[in-house]
């Protein structure tokens, strides 16, 4: 059987044939009740995801395997459950609507739900002439809210891929370059179990060093245009403008469409700058606040003007009199930070501790005490949420081997949080994804894979949590008839 191969422009993604398997693997399962199509989703991009009442999520995680054949997976899948007001599950039946094994290795990726769609990444095993499953592929797939129609999009040819699902495209950053997979003219009324020719794959930039793209944290299936269809990046200069020893700012419209340049030769007046992009935060439809660090070249010597935030919308400009310089004591462009808001400012780490900088007083020693958040060392920022009482919360957890799940109010003095407090204390798996946490309104939850409990997934709202954390939290996961029956052994 021929390989066929697509060579994607300057992106190492590699299409490979899928007939091995295609043959007795047709992706056909009954029909799956529930799910809402029109419902607004909420946080897309990781492994637990909200469509209006129904929680979809990675049932559990297991190592990769070797087969990953459609309709023989349940560990690993993608489940599907109605929450009840209180925001449990209760006894709400779990069901298995993509019944393939859903991995990816790059954290900073996910599944998504768009309308009628649940897209994610499956490893692909296919065998090559050799008899030598695959160890690198990966298929992005999409499956139907009621499991009828499964359809391959397209294969890449690693599995840590930075990638983003948007209702029309597949957003790839790999190798310097920002590449699109365009599925519009796929169809969706028949399951497809090859890569179609009708999916097209364009590079929409190059010698990119820098990236944010923030997926919404609420998409309505009406919405308009959002400032969350928009990728933010630098790009190096190249050619004869290099010397001048700057880079360029972009918004990008996630199909390639409303290019627009931010920052150029000369942007900020006094000097050309080489901007790092160290985050971003998405506040609303309208705006996008990023934070960067700018550096710049003096004689032969590189010097650094400091960590900066600035807010950019849909007007598609980057106005320097709303920059904000957060602390002006920077030594590297690898500044691990928290962005919270532009009001609020970022959460940053120096030294083992958190300090909250909001661009006051940024020419003086902004490490100090009267900013500092968390004192604890070896830690890591995981969310910042408003609970329902107005108050900033940040949650936090050690940077590896994760146990204790800790929360502290962003200001001190205020909320039930002022001191540390230990929110959860669970055997975190740590091996692969350890934390989503979904906000709607002024509630939220966090969900993990629980080690104790043949890692599959737990859920528990936050903003239930009032000084004392529970005895244990909720099972969300649906376990294979081996993990329950060795659960009721030991038990």
């Amino acid at each position: 059987m021929k390989k066929r191969l697509l060579i994607v422009l300057c992106l190492v993604l590699i299409v490979t044939s899928v007939a091995l398997l295609a043959a007795c693997n047709k992706f056909e399962q009954d029909p799956i009740s529930g799910g809402d199509r029109t419902a607004n989703v909420y946080s897309n991009g990781g492994f637990a995801v909200r469509q209006g009442e129904w929680l979809y999520f990675v049932n559990g995680y297991d190592s990769e395997a070797e087969s990953n054949e459609f309709g023989a997976v349940l560990k690993n899948s993608i489940c599907r459950v109605k929450m009840d007001e209180d925001g449990s599950v209760g006894n709400n039946p779990v069901k298995c609507v993509v019944p393939k094994q859903v991995y990816w290795t790059n954290t900073e990726s996910g599944f998504a739900v768009y309308g009628n769609w649940i897209y994610y990444a499956t490893p692909n095993y296919d065998k090559d002439r050799s008899g030598v499953a695959s160890t690198t592929n990966l298929d992005f797939m999409r499956t139907s809210l009621d499991g009828t129609i499964t359809q391959l999009i397209f294969t890449a040819s690693s599995r840590s891929l930075q990638y983003w699902f948007m209702p029309t495209r597949i957003v790839v950053y790999s190798d310097s370059k920002i590449s699109a997979i365009d599925f519009t003219a796929l169809g969706e009324t028949k399951s497809v179990t090859k890569v179609s020719k009708k999916v097209t794959t364009t590079q929409l930039d190059s010698n990119v060093t820098s990236i944010v793209f923030k997926q919404d944290t609420e998409w309505s299936p009406t919405q308009g245009a959002s400032i969350s269809d928009y990728i933010f990046y630098t790009k190096s200069v190249t050619g004869t403008e290099a010397y001048k020893n700057y880079n360029e700012l972009y918004m990008m419209k996630y199909d390639g469409s409303n290019k627009k340049l931010l920052v150029s030769d000369m942007s900020f007046g006094d000097k050309n700058y080489t901007l790092t992009l160290n985050g971003g935060v998405l506040e609303g439809d309208n705006q996008m606040t990023l934070v960067y660090v700018k550096q710049y070249v003096e004689g032969s010597s590189t010097k650094y003007a400091g960590l900066f935030m600035n807010k950019v919308g849909l007007d598609f400009t980057f106005d320097k009199a709303t920059e904000k310089c957060l602390t002006a004591n920077v030594s590297s462009t690898s500044v691990t930070v928290y962005p919270v808001s532009y009001e609020k400012g970022v959460i940053v780490s120096s030294s083992d501790t958190y300090y909250l900088l909001d661009g006051n007083k940024s020419g003086e020693d902004v490490f100090g005490e009267e900013n500092k958040v968390i004192g604890k060392a070896s830690m890591s920022v995981n969310y910042v949420a408003i609970n329902g009482d107005g108050n900033y919360y940040v949650y936090y957890g050690a940077s590896s081997s994760v146990s204790t799940l800790f929360r502290i109010n962003l200001e001190p003095d205020n909320g039930s949080s002022p001191n540390e407090d230990i929110v959860l204390e669970e055997k975190f798996l740590t091996s692969w994804l350890v934390f989503d946490f979904i906000t709607i309104g002024d509630r939220t939850w966090v969900y993990y894979f629980d080690s104790d409990d043949y890692s599959y997934m737990h859920g528990y709202e936050l903003s239930s949590f009032v000084g004392e954390k529970p005895s244990e939290t909720e099972l969300i996961g649906k376990m294979t008839s081996a993990d329950k029956a060795a659960k009721d052994a030991a038990e």
